[in-house]
C-alpha cells in the first residue's frame, strides 16, 4: 500500500504544471506540502495543505492532495491502533475530495473490520 501513496503522490505532484490558474505561491506551498507528506510529516503536510486552501479555497489539486494526507494520517491511526479516530479521518477526507476511491474503499473496510471488533 506504501508504494500505491507514493505513485499518487507523485501523480498528483505531475500535474501542478496544469495549475496555471492557480499563483505560482500557491503551487510552490501545495507542491512543498506535497513533499512533506511524502517525508511521513502528515500534520506539517495537513497544516500546509488548510493554508494553501483558506488562500485559495477553489484549488483543486491542493483539495485532492488534501484528502490524501487526511487519508494517510487516518491510516496512520489505524495502525497504531486508533481505529475509531483513523475512520473519522477518512471520513474528513471523503468530505474534502468523495472522487478518491482509494480512500472511499480504506473507509468501507475500516468500517467492517470497527464493526466486527464490536461484535
Amino acid at each position: 500500500m506504501h508504494k500505491i501513496k507514493l505513485a499518487v503522490f507523485i501523480l498528483l505532484l505531475g500535474f501542478q504544471p496544469v495549475a496555471h490558474a492557480e499563483s505560482s505561491e500557491a503551487v510552490s506551498l501545495n507542491n512543498r506540502a506535497v513533499r512533506l507528506l511524502s517525508a511521513g510529516k502528515i500534520d506539517k503536510a495537513i497544516g500546509l495543505f488548510k493554508f494553501v486552501l483558506s488562500q485559495n479555497p477553489n484549488y483543486r489539486m491542493a483539495r485532492e492532495n488534501f484528502s490524501v494526507a487526511l487519508s494517510n494520517k487516518g491510516l496512520s491511526l489505524i495502525r497504531n491502533g486508533d481505529l475509531a479516530a483513523g475512520i473519522e479521518m477518512l471520513e474528513e477526507s471523503v468530505k474534502v475530495d468523495s472522487t478518491n476511491q482509494t480512500t472511499l474503499k480504506n473507509l468501507e473496510k475500516a468500517k467492517q473490520r470497527f464493526a466486527e471488533e464490536k461484535s
